[in-house]
């Protein structure tokens, strides 16, 4: 007899308390729908020296310390059980690797995340390099979970809600408004 196992739902933490969010959403979201959920940390040994560097990334931690910080990270949120798994490499790459076959693969936008053109011109917030690198090449739904803001209600000073929004491919690099998820 075969046992078919749920597809798992993916969430890619970088030490930020963004993605402290994203486990939190995607947590819900694995439970939803009787799913393993899986913690995907990227130890990019480049560092400083990667491309995403200018846009809020933090210089590299140690990969033993990534370790110990992520469990951390996992406990503070208290979500049910998290398969948890540590790989060296490209962040986008090795997130898109991780989500083939899987639900989905979530990943935490952090409030403020926005550069290039003036607000005017700009139908959403701009995603950052990883996650418009999983935008355009995962074969799962990416959904891209941002901080609350600092009020209680989800809404900034502008009135402006903040909700997960859910992307599909496109090309490279994708520049569309991606639609909103109500949840």
């Amino acid at each position: 007899m075969t046992t078919i196992h749920a597809a798992p739902v993916v969430v890619g933490l970088d030490l930020t308390d963004a993605s402290v969010h994203a486990l939190i959403w995607a947590a819900r979201e694995a439970s939803v729908h009787d799913a393993p959920l899986e913690a995907v940390h990227v130890v990019d040994l480049r560092g400083a020296e990667a491309v995403y560097s200018e846009s809020g990334a933090h210089p590299a931690v140690p990969p033993d310390e990534a370790v110990e910080r992520i469990k951390e990270l996992i406990r503070r949120a208290g979500v049910g059980p998290v398969e948890r798994v540590f790989e060296v490499g490209v962040p986008g790459r090795v997130l898109v690797h991780r989500s083939r076959g899987a639900r989905m693969l979530v990943l935490g936008q952090a409030s403020g995340h926005h550069h290039g053109l003036g607000d005017a011109y700009r139908p959403a917030p701009e995603l950052g390099p990883v996650a418009r690198a999983c935008v355009a090449s995962a074969e799962c739904p990416v959904v891209i979970v941002p901080e609350p803001a600092a009020a209680p209600s989800a809404a900034d000073s502008t009135g402006e809600r903040h909700e997960a929004a859910i992307g599909g491919r496109a090309l490279y690099p994708y520049q569309g408004r991606i639609p909103f998820a109500h949840h």
